[in-house]
């Protein structure tokens, strides 16, 4: 992800990639990174069908975007062979969700004057959006 993955619309690269095995190492890099809602993410214990599988290994990846095309991150996993089973994004630029009080699906808030300047901010220098991502890979 981080050399790029050739997508039917473009090439998209990751800014940086963290894979995650265990619910001990989502709390060290929440921890290294500063991203405490990371912290309460967790790692599916079952498959998509509800079950068990002996061979399926569950990770949590944390990838760092610049690109917010259509279904970029489910699409460049994909391409990788990993499917998403579960996508919660962490940040949008400089601001953490958790810290706005949208922790929740389909939440809102109004933004204050210093978000928008940080926001503004962050779209001039490039600044990306941080995205968790909770899958199960086979």
């Amino acid at each position: 992800m981080l050399r790029g993955v050739p997508l039917p619309d473009g090439v998209v690269r990751a800014s940086s990639v963290n894979v995650m095995v265990s619910d001990q190492e989502v709390r060290e890099v929440s921890e290294r990174l500063g991203w405490p809602s990371i912290r309460t993410a967790f790692l599916p214990k079952t498959d998509a069908r509800g079950s068990v599988g002996a061979s399926r290994v569950r990770v949590a990846v944390l990838v760092q975007l610049a690109d917010g095309r259509y279904r970029v991150v489910r699409r460049m996993l994909a391409a990788a062979g990993l499917p998403c089973f579960s996508l919660h994004r962490v940040s949008y630029g400089p601001l953490e969700l958790s810290a706005l009080g949208l922790r929740d699906p389909g939440t809102h808030c109004a933004l204050s004057p210093q978000d928008l300047l940080k926001l503004r901010a962050a779209a001039e220098s490039g600044l990306a959006a941080l995205t968790l991502k909770r899958q199960c890979v086979a």
